[in-house]
């Protein structure tokens, strides 16, 4: 199924830049019979020959190997959401927004604080994800730990706040109300 969805792919975007097979077989190297049977999708392409064929199209190599994901299939019901900790042992739990269909580096979360109740029992970093925090009811206070010392942010509901990869963070209520908080996690 994803050498179909390929082959048009190839079929399409060669199409789109008004080249011929003949053509784009020069420009890449490889044969027209090889180039013909992929857009028919008869056989299985190696990485090298996709490889060639999107630096040729100038188009990412992703761009040719991703499935399609139908928008339906995007939808998470709140029936269906599942919940994580992302830190073993950790009180620090997550309910998951967004749908796993498509592989993405783009993550939606939810967290629930109860009054006077911190997310996790220390300092967590994330080296290769920054997040952005919405604070969608209460308050919550953002700490940071660099170089031993805590820098200490209130965010009231409808606050933001971007924490970057590499930063030592944790995050608290200290209210007496509960809060909510809405992730967005990117993982580079």
């Amino acid at each position: 199924m994803i050498n179909l969805v390929i082959g048009e792919k190839i079929s399409k975007f060669r199409r789109e830049r008004g080249m011929t097979i003949k053509e784009m077989a020069q420009m890449t190297g490889l044969s027209s019979a090889l180039l013909s049977q992929l857009e028919r999708n008869i056989g299985n392409p190696t990485l090298s020959a996709l490889s060639a064929i999107a630096h040729t199209l100038n188009v990412p190599l992703s761009d040719l190997v991703q499935e399609r994901v139908e928008n339906k299939e995007l939808i998470l019901r709140k029936n269906e959401r599942r919940r994580v900790a992302y830190i073993k042992n950790s009180e620090e739990v997550y309910d998951v927004l967004s749908k796993e269909t498509a592989h993405s580096n783009l993550e939606l979360l939810s967290m629930t604080l109860e009054a006077h109740c911190k997310a996790s029992s220390g300092f967590n970093c994330h080296p290769y994800a920054e997040e952005i925090a919405l604070v969608t009811s209460g308050q919550a206070c953002i700490l940071f730990l660099e170089n031993g010392q805590v820098e200490e942010f209130v965010l009231d509901e409808g606050d933001s706040i971007r924490i970057l990869p590499g930063r030592y963070h944790m995050t608290e209520n200290r209210s007496d109300q509960e809060t909510q908080i809405i992730f967005v996690k990117y993982r580079h």
